[in-house]
Protein backbone atom coordinates (compact mmCIF):
# COMPACT_ATOMS: atom_id res chain seq x y z
CA UNK A 1 0.00 0.00 0.00
CA UNK A 2 1.33 3.85 -0.96
CA UNK A 3 1.32 5.32 2.43
CA UNK A 4 1.82 8.50 0.61
CA UNK A 5 -2.20 8.53 0.10
CA UNK A 6 -2.81 8.65 3.76
CA UNK A 7 -1.34 12.24 4.14
CA UNK A 8 -2.29 15.53 2.52
CA UNK A 9 -0.50 16.54 -0.45
CA UNK A 10 1.74 19.68 -0.34
CA UNK A 11 0.13 22.00 -3.64
CA UNK A 12 0.81 25.12 -2.70
CA UNK A 13 2.17 26.40 -5.87
CA UNK A 14 4.27 29.52 -4.33
CA UNK A 15 7.94 28.40 -4.37
CA UNK A 16 8.92 28.09 -0.47
CA UNK A 17 11.49 25.34 1.60
CA UNK A 18 8.81 22.59 2.22
CA UNK A 19 11.53 20.24 2.42
CA UNK A 20 13.26 22.05 4.73
CA UNK A 21 9.87 22.35 6.36
CA UNK A 22 9.25 18.99 6.45
CA UNK A 23 12.85 17.49 8.56
CA UNK A 24 12.48 20.48 10.96
CA UNK A 25 8.62 19.34 11.86
CA UNK A 26 9.04 15.67 11.61
CA UNK A 27 12.60 15.85 13.38
CA UNK A 28 10.48 17.91 16.47
CA UNK A 29 7.51 15.73 16.38
CA UNK A 30 8.96 12.65 16.82
CA UNK A 31 11.21 14.10 19.97
CA UNK A 32 8.02 15.14 22.02
CA UNK A 33 7.44 12.18 23.94
CA UNK A 34 4.21 13.96 25.29
CA UNK A 35 2.39 14.01 22.36
CA UNK A 36 3.31 10.18 21.93
CA UNK A 37 3.20 10.32 18.15
CA UNK A 38 3.36 7.18 16.39
CA UNK A 39 5.73 7.38 12.77
CA UNK A 40 2.88 7.73 10.33
CA UNK A 41 1.24 10.37 12.94
CA UNK A 42 4.93 12.23 13.00
CA UNK A 43 5.34 12.43 8.90
CA UNK A 44 1.05 13.78 8.68
CA UNK A 45 1.89 16.26 11.16
CA UNK A 46 5.14 17.46 9.30
CA UNK A 47 2.99 17.96 6.49
CA UNK A 48 0.68 19.66 7.90
CA UNK A 49 3.03 22.21 8.85
CA UNK A 50 5.53 22.16 5.95
CA UNK A 51 2.55 23.33 3.47
CA UNK A 52 2.59 26.45 4.94
CA UNK A 53 5.29 27.12 3.40
CA UNK A 54 8.53 28.70 4.25
CA UNK A 55 8.79 29.78 8.47
CA UNK A 56 6.02 27.64 9.16
CA UNK A 57 8.12 25.32 11.23
CA UNK A 58 9.06 28.36 13.13
CA UNK A 59 5.85 29.64 13.48
CA UNK A 60 4.91 26.11 14.95
CA UNK A 61 7.81 25.69 17.31
CA UNK A 62 7.62 28.59 19.14
CA UNK A 63 3.38 28.35 19.51
CA UNK A 64 3.81 24.88 20.85
CA UNK A 65 6.54 25.73 23.45
CA UNK A 66 5.05 28.72 25.16
CA UNK A 67 2.05 26.67 25.40
CA UNK A 68 3.67 23.70 26.45
CA UNK A 69 5.25 25.53 29.18
CA UNK A 70 2.21 26.48 30.43
CA UNK A 71 0.95 23.24 31.23
CA UNK A 72 -2.00 23.29 28.66
CA UNK A 73 -3.42 19.53 27.22
CA UNK A 74 -0.70 18.54 24.74
CA UNK A 75 -3.48 18.29 22.36
CA UNK A 76 -4.81 21.77 22.09
CA UNK A 77 -1.08 22.65 22.46
CA UNK A 78 -0.82 20.60 18.71
CA UNK A 79 -3.76 21.96 17.33
CA UNK A 80 -3.02 25.67 18.39
CA UNK A 81 0.38 25.47 17.19
CA UNK A 82 -0.33 24.13 13.90
CA UNK A 83 -2.98 26.68 13.11
CA UNK A 84 -0.58 29.86 13.86
CA UNK A 85 1.89 28.04 11.74
CA UNK A 86 -0.19 28.89 8.78
CA UNK A 87 -0.59 32.66 9.80
CA UNK A 88 2.18 35.40 8.77
CA UNK A 89 5.07 35.12 10.50
CA UNK A 90 4.45 38.92 13.06
CA UNK A 91 0.62 37.20 13.55
CA UNK A 92 2.20 34.45 15.54
CA UNK A 93 5.31 36.55 17.13
CA UNK A 94 2.24 38.02 18.79
CA UNK A 95 0.38 34.93 20.20
CA UNK A 96 3.98 33.96 21.29
CA UNK A 97 4.75 37.00 22.92
CA UNK A 98 2.01 38.37 24.31
CA UNK A 99 0.79 35.13 25.63
CA UNK A 100 3.82 34.65 27.61
CA UNK A 101 3.34 38.65 28.65
CA UNK A 102 -0.53 38.04 29.83
CA UNK A 103 -0.07 34.88 31.94
CA UNK A 104 3.19 34.61 32.89
CA UNK A 105 3.41 35.25 36.65
CA UNK A 106 6.07 37.63 36.40
CA UNK A 107 4.27 39.81 34.19
CA UNK A 108 0.14 40.09 34.21
CA UNK A 109 -0.23 37.04 35.54
CA UNK A 110 -3.70 35.86 34.00
CA UNK A 111 -5.51 32.52 34.39
CA UNK A 112 -4.53 30.63 31.09
CA UNK A 113 -8.35 30.65 29.69
CA UNK A 114 -8.32 34.35 30.02
CA UNK A 115 -4.44 34.88 29.00
CA UNK A 116 -5.72 32.77 25.75
CA UNK A 117 -8.69 34.59 24.87
CA UNK A 118 -6.85 37.64 25.32
CA UNK A 119 -4.00 37.04 23.05
CA UNK A 120 -6.16 35.32 20.25
CA UNK A 121 -7.62 38.96 19.97
CA UNK A 122 -4.11 40.75 19.80
CA UNK A 123 -3.38 38.10 17.27
CA UNK A 124 -5.12 35.91 15.02
CA UNK A 125 -8.18 38.57 15.19
CA UNK A 126 -6.40 41.87 15.08
CA UNK A 127 -7.47 43.40 11.83
CA UNK A 128 -4.46 46.16 12.04
CA UNK A 129 0.04 45.42 11.70
CA UNK A 130 0.00 43.11 14.33
CA UNK A 131 3.83 44.39 14.58
CA UNK A 132 2.90 47.45 16.03
CA UNK A 133 0.07 46.34 18.30
CA UNK A 134 2.82 43.79 19.62
CA UNK A 135 5.13 46.67 20.66
CA UNK A 136 2.82 48.99 21.98
CA UNK A 137 1.19 46.46 24.09
CA UNK A 138 4.90 45.26 25.28
CA UNK A 139 5.91 48.54 26.07
CA UNK A 140 2.64 49.70 27.84
CA UNK A 141 3.20 46.97 30.12
CA UNK A 142 6.65 47.69 30.94
CA UNK A 143 5.90 51.07 31.58
CA UNK A 144 3.01 50.16 33.71
CA UNK A 145 4.46 48.09 35.70
CA UNK A 146 7.85 49.64 36.11
CA UNK A 147 8.06 50.68 40.05
CA UNK A 148 9.87 54.21 38.79
CA UNK A 149 7.10 54.69 37.16
CA UNK A 150 3.57 54.12 37.31
CA UNK A 151 3.31 50.64 39.61
CA UNK A 152 0.06 50.14 38.82
CA UNK A 153 -1.31 46.51 39.64
CA UNK A 154 -1.52 44.06 36.83
CA UNK A 155 -5.47 44.06 36.91
CA UNK A 156 -5.06 47.96 36.20
CA UNK A 157 -1.97 47.31 33.84
CA UNK A 158 -4.14 44.67 31.45
CA UNK A 159 -6.83 47.14 31.82
CA UNK A 160 -4.78 49.95 30.75
CA UNK A 161 -2.68 48.17 27.59
CA UNK A 162 -6.17 46.88 26.12
CA UNK A 163 -7.59 50.30 26.15
CA UNK A 164 -4.95 52.29 24.70
CA UNK A 165 -3.82 49.55 22.09
CA UNK A 166 -7.33 50.17 20.17
CA UNK A 167 -5.67 53.37 18.93
CA UNK A 168 -2.50 52.07 17.95
CA UNK A 169 -3.09 51.87 14.14
CA UNK A 170 -4.68 55.72 14.24
CA UNK A 171 -0.76 56.73 15.23
CA UNK A 172 2.25 56.44 12.34
CA UNK A 173 3.99 54.72 15.52
CA UNK A 174 1.40 53.30 17.68
CA UNK A 175 0.29 54.51 20.73
CA UNK A 176 3.00 54.26 23.10
CA UNK A 177 5.10 57.64 22.57
CA UNK A 178 2.02 59.72 22.26
CA UNK A 179 0.59 57.96 25.75
CA UNK A 180 4.35 58.70 27.40
CA UNK A 181 4.24 62.08 26.51
CA UNK A 182 1.39 62.89 27.39
CA UNK A 183 1.81 61.39 31.28
CA UNK A 184 5.37 63.23 31.45
CA UNK A 185 3.86 66.24 30.50
CA UNK A 186 1.23 65.86 33.10
CA UNK A 187 3.51 64.85 36.06
CA UNK A 188 6.08 67.65 35.01
CA UNK A 189 3.35 70.33 34.62
CA UNK A 190 1.60 69.80 38.42
CA UNK A 191 -0.16 73.20 38.66
CA UNK A 192 -2.73 71.23 35.92
CA UNK A 193 -4.12 69.22 39.34
CA UNK A 194 -3.97 65.78 37.80
CA UNK A 195 -3.25 63.28 39.71
CA UNK A 196 -2.43 59.90 38.13
CA UNK A 197 -5.61 58.39 37.73
CA UNK A 198 -6.72 61.56 36.37
CA UNK A 199 -4.09 61.65 33.85
CA UNK A 200 -4.67 58.09 32.88
CA UNK A 201 -7.76 58.34 31.88
CA UNK A 202 -7.38 61.77 30.04
CA UNK A 203 -5.35 59.84 27.99
CA UNK A 204 -7.69 56.93 26.74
Amino acid sequence: ADDGLLYDQITDPRFCNSADEFKNSYKFLVKQSDLNFTEPQAIKGALQIAKHCTGAFDRFSQVFRVLQKSGVDVKKTFDVALEYSSFETERAKNFYVLFQKLFLENYLDLDFTTAYKITNELSKDYKGDPAKLRDDFVKIVAYCTNEKEFSLNKKLCLDLAIRLTKYTELFPNGVYDEFKKFITYVQNHKRLGFNLKEAINLAV
